[in-house]
């Protein structure tokens, strides 16, 4: 009997593992990243936001039409004139928070300033070489927020010429007009 006694219990204890809540069969994590391919145009839109966010000759023009130290930008849609931003785009900027919003000629002046870009013109595969106003893309910089800390008008235009290195999109920046 106390034979029988050690089969069973080794045949019960054979068939019962205990399993982890972390184990995962196949060896896949338990939150795996799916990662979206962005599409040539926003990677090109990516390297203009990141030039303009972060190149310190254009410092002057962030903290002139947004808010100094403020990390929001807004881009711009204006639907009588320039190129929309792809629907649902998101750049890939860290620190940085976006918005998609259509351009007001009303400052609320109960808001601050908010860095505002909208795409003027893009990519004129036609162009050869690029040219100070004959870039592939223009850009606008402008206030898209408010004026309680001070109104300002207008816009600065600046050039970018993209290209891919090493697999990689990069623009090159042509130029801007100073404010």
């Amino acid at each position: 009997m106390r034979i029988l006694f050690v089969f069973v219990t080794a045949a019960v204890m054979c068939g019962c593992a205990r399993v982890s809540p972390n184990a995962n069969p196949g060896g896949q994590t338990p939150a795996e990243t799916v990662q979206v391919k962005r599409s040539d145009k926003e990677l090109i839109l990516d390297a203009i936001l990141s030039h303009i966010t972060n190149d310190g000759r254009l410092k002057d023009t962030r903290e002139f039409y947004g808010t100094p130290g403020d990390k929001h930008v807004a881009l711009v849609n204006n639907s009588d004139y320039g190129v929309p931003w792809p629907a649902g785009y998101q750049p890939a900027l860290p620190g940085w928070t976006f918005i998609q919003v259509e351009e007001d000629h009303k400052p609320d002046r109960n808001k601050s300033r908010l860095l505002g870009v909208r795409i003027d013109k893009y990519f004129d595969r036609d162009k050869e070489r690029a040219e100070l106003f004959r870039s592939p893309i223009a850009v606008s910089i402008l206030n898209a927020g408010g004026s309680k800390n001070g109104g300002v008008i207008g816009g600065c235009s600046v050039y970018y010429t993209p290209k891919q290195v090493d697999g990689k999109w990069v623009v090159e920046c042509e130029g801007w007009d100073d404010p």
